[in-house]
């Protein structure tokens, strides 16, 4: 009896045994299985990516969503808006800065006679509505010969006046009296600068004729720099003649910034 229990026994492990055996290959099986799902999934992926990748413009506006390209449109409007909105506000604040600005003019009153010394009245006034600062103006008085034109910026040693300002008050008008100068022989500072008699006969003849001409540079209270030049011109021929002073009439003129 005991050897057939013994069998039984024997007999019921090699029965466990074989079932562990399917058992175990049955898991393999499924784990290779799910493996084999996987790789082949992100096989899948990867392919469909690529393939997206090298998709051409034409496919890839097919694969967007029609909420895709709101968003792109929303957004483009948006930055159009933006950018209009900065462009305004920029040329609010130019015409801003010009109707607040400080404006210098420069007015210029010769003799209406020959004179033994060339002179003219300088009137400086700012139009504007705030202060003009850092004010520095420079004149020059020249004979010209008919037919040639002013040395506009003054010729290599010629002497200038000048006038400057720490600050010019709107609608307060600043006059000084203007001559021509010339270098001291002695030394030191310039001396009223008489006509010679050959350019006295120029201007009565009408074979010469006299300019006055400067240039203003000043600030604003914003900080931008800007400058006014002016020239005027007489003659005393009293016959009707034509002269070189066109030059003279265009040089006016300010800067508009």
């Amino acid at each position: 009896m005991s050897k057939r229990k013994d069998k039984r026994i024997k007999h019921q492990h090699q029965e466990n045994t074989h079932q562990d055996a399917i058992n175990s290959s049955l898991s393999g099986e499924s784990g290779n299985a799910k493996a084999d799902t996987k790789d082949r999934a992100e096989g899948q992926q990867k392919r469909d990516s690529q393939s997206y990748k090298w998709m051409g413009l034409k496919e890839r506006i097919k694969a967007s969503s029609t909420t895709d390209w709101l968003l792109v449109f929303f957004n483009s409007v948006l930055a159009v808006v933006t950018i209009c909105q900065f462009v305004i506000i920029g040329n609010q604040l130019d015409v801003m800065r010009r109707d607040e600005r400080a404006w210098i003019t420069v007015k210029i009153k010769s003799d209406t006679t020959i004179q033994p010394i060339p002179s003219g009245k300088i009137t400086i006034t700012n139009v504007g509505k705030t202060p003009a600062l850092h004010l520095d103006s420079v004149f020059w008085i020249e004979v010209i010969p008919n037919g040639q034109e002013p040395h506009f910026g003054g010729a290599v040693g010629m002497p200038n006046e000048t006038f400057t300002a720490g600050a010019v008050i709107p609608q307060d008008p600043v006059d000084f009296q203007l001559t021509r100068q010339k270098s001291n022989p002695s030394g030191g500072s310039l001396e009223d600068y008489a006509l010679s008699d050959a350019e006295k006969k120029s201007l009565e003849l009408g074979d010469a004729w006299l300019a006055i001409y400067g240039v203003a540079r000043y600030q604003d209270v914003f900080g931008s720099s800007h400058w006014t030049q002016v020239c005027v011109w007489s003659s005393y021929l009293k016959a009707f003649h034509i002269y070189s002073a066109r030059s003279c009439s265009d040089f006016n003129s300010v800067d508009e910034r």
